[in-house]
């Protein structure tokens, strides 16, 4: 990043306040403030950034983004309207001066595991910058943008989606020439209303495409057989046959994938279906920008995850499958098929799936058929929504708890050595917490 504080002001409407200085950095968090960068004084839920500005004049080379009058102070700043739009317009700005393919990617589930498979299949052809974690919002991803460097060839960026015209702002700041869908689940349908209206929200990425640009799809999401556009679409899959990239012959983690007739073997480092279709995506992202085959399954098999989702390991002669990160139907779905491969006692610790809206006694109770499928031994439920869950199962397999403490107790009395046991809820249920807590006192 290289702009004036002139430029960013003449393109924001926003009104410099002393002398014109070229700043090489954002910075959102004080502590990470130095000469040459423009501090955005961000209001966050629990500090705002505009209380730190005094104490930041004391150093010198700083500039300031603020939506209010700072007082007197000695470094310039730019009075702008709103410090979120104007960061994402510096974004913007950046972006603008480099030459770099945009890759964005959007889906109600697996969207970030979707963008480090993509990230790790591009590295083998071109230098890939990508976004950590999950920085898809309003100010993750002009962040994660301001971080892509000259050198780059390739971003990929996550876009997340909590209404309309989320999508839309963010393909605003940075234009996809490659847009990826994963899939249209229900996670936020209590905002939107509808799998159709969360459809559509999340087609404004396809729409924000150049008439050049791709279009990555899942073939096997039923709704996203119906989109329609003028742009190219390469679409993948596994069960629908009709597409450009396929997988054949799965046998758990290894499959056949096949484009144009042609037909190479992949061997994964993760586990699960949905993983294969995380592959399957990657490798129609590094297809639509002219990569070499070869070199993108190379990436593809060295992919090995991100460390925060779905995580197996031995403790203890137990076998843990932390996936605490979050939950939503479908990746509750996904985590007990990756499950399955395994011999031994199957445990589930299920929590609370949130922001399901009128969709979420039935979203739980559904849950009873892949529980049925797997062969679950024992299935511990934890919260308000999984007592419905709890309805749907046998007495004599499914336990109820109204919180973390009721469900540690259960687990203590009832897993053995050899067990396999699956932790995950929504973020907000703190597996992790409970997860860390059973580790604790378990001790054979």
């Amino acid at each position: 990043m290289k702009l004036t504080l002139k430029q960013i002001a003449d393109r924001t409407k926003g009104v410099l306040c002393g002398p014109d200085m070229t700043v090489t950095s954002l910075v959102t968090d004080s502590r990470r403030a130095e000469a040459g960068c423009i501090f955005a004084a961000i209001k966050g839920e629990h500090f705002d950034g505009h209380d730190f500005i005094k104490s930041l004049d004391s150093k010198s080379g700083i500039a300031y983004l603020t939506d209010r009058d700072p007082g007197a102070v000695s470094n310039p700043y730019i009075m702008t309207d709103s410090v979120l739009r104007t960061v994402g317009d510096i974004a913007a700005m950046h972006l603008e001066t480099l030459d770099v393919k945009k890759i964005a990617v959007t889906g109600s589930v697996g969207k970030t595991t979707t963008k480090n498979f993509i990230a790790s299949a591009l590295s083998r052809c071109m230098k890939v910058h990508y976004s950590k974690g999950n920085h898809n919002n309003e100010l993750g991803l002009p962040l994660s943008v301001l971080e892509t460097s000259e050198s780059d060839a390739a971003v990929v960026l996550e876009m997340g989606m909590r209404g309309f015209g989320q999508i839309k702002y963010l393909c605003s700041i940075a234009p996809p020439d490659v847009a990826v869908i994963t899939n249209i689940g229900i996670s936020h349908i209590e905002l939107l209303g509808s799998r159709e209206n969360i459809f559509k929200a999340k087609s404004e990425i396809v729409q924000a495409l150049p008439q050049n640009g791709t279009a990555v799809i899942n073939a096997d999401d039923d709704m996203l057989g119906s989109l329609v556009t003028d742009k190219k679409v390469l679409r993948y899959g596994i069960d629908n046959k009709d597409c450009d990239i396929l997988a054949q012959n799965i046998v758990n983690n290894t499959f056949d994938l096949v484009y144009n007739g042609v037909k190479k073997h992949v061997q994964l480092s993760v586990e699960g279906r949905h993983n294969i279709y995380n592959a399957l995506a990657a490798a129609a992202v590094g297809i639509a920008l002219g990569c070499d085959i070869d070199s993108l399954i190379c990436g593809i098999e060295s992919f090995s995850g991100d460390g925060k989702r779905q995580n197996i390991y031995e403790y203890k002669g137990l076998r843990i499958f932390d996936d605490t990160y979050n939950a939503s139907p479908a990746s509750m779905s996904a985590a007990m098929s990756v499950m399955s491969g395994y011999e031994g006692r199957k445990v589930l610790v299920l929590a609370d799936m949130l922001e399901l809206g009128s969709y979420s006694i039935q979203a739980h109770r559904q849950l009873a058929c892949d529980i049925l499928r797997l062969g679950a031994d024992k299935v511990i439920c934890v919260g308000s929504q999984m007592k419905y869950l709890y309805e749907e199962l046998d007495d004599n397999m499914a336990y109820y708890c109204t919180d973390n403490s009721q469900a540690l107790e259960v687990l203590k009395k009832n897993v053995q050595t050899g067990d396999n046991i699956l932790f995950k809820g929504s973020q907000s249920m703190n597996m992790a917490g409970l997860l860390n807590d059973f580790k604790g006192e378990w001790n054979r």
